[in-house]
């Protein structure tokens, strides 16, 4: 199956949703389909990066294609407008996307299309987003939707006008290249817990400062 992943991350950044997408574009390949990664060009921070693969240190499986996005007001609309052009211009069997705008478009087109949520977005995406949402979620071209989390499955059934296919998969990471125990700053003998993340509610940081 040729299977194009639209995303608006940073190609490459150090951004987690740039890592996420990185990963999944490399699952995909390893299943045996042809994957196209569609995403932003990076920003002049990463300008040092020779071999975007090995940054994320993923095997060069499956393509990128770089759409630049002004960085001025109105930015985000040519953005979206190149990502048109790459469903007409180029045909793909299904599309796979984080990006609301990516998926709007695409089930437009007549694609068939995957939606992957991590987080209530339409709570806070403004009412031309969340008319985007439904018009997503009714159409005849979408498959499904895919949520990391039992309780977000929860919230998006209770919001949907209608009944739509909701996988749960949750969010995993790559087993560490070595199993040395890391040693940690703190007192000696102590319990020791590591966290990577951002400090924004809901990552579970308040749960653990309240530990």
């Amino acid at each position: 199956m040729r299977i194009v992943y639209l995303s608006n991350a940073l190609i490459p950044s150090r951004s987690a949703n740039s890592i996420h997408v990185m990963k999944m574009c490399q699952a995909l390949a390893r299943d045996g389909h042809d994957v196209v990664l569609v995403a932003q060009d990076s920003n002049p921070k990463e300008s040092g990066v020779e071999n975007v693969y090995d940054y994320y240190s993923v095997e060069p499986i499956f393509a990128i294609r770089k759409l630049s996005k002004p960085g001025i007001y109105g930015g985000r609309l040519i953005y979206d407008m190149k990502i048109l052009l790459e469903l007409i211009t180029h045909r793909y069997d299904l599309v796979y996307s984080r990006y609301l705008e990516g998926c709007f478009i695409a089930t437009l087109l007549g694609y068939k299309t995957i939606l992957e949520a991590h987080d209530p977005f339409w709570k806070e995406v403004g009412r031309l987003r969340n008319v985007m949402l439904d018009k997503i979620i009714t159409s005849k071209n979408l498959c499904g939707v895919v949520v990391i989390t039992e309780a977000l499955r929860r919230i998006l059934i209770k919001r949907s006008p209608q009944k739509i296919n909701i996988i749960v998969a949750p969010d995993g990471a790559d087993l560490p290249s070595t199993s040395k125990a890391q040693r940690l700053a703190g007192r000696k003998g102590s319990l020791q817990v590591g966290y990577t993340g951002h400090l924004y509610k809901g990552k579970g940081m308040e749960t653990i400062e309240q530990l």
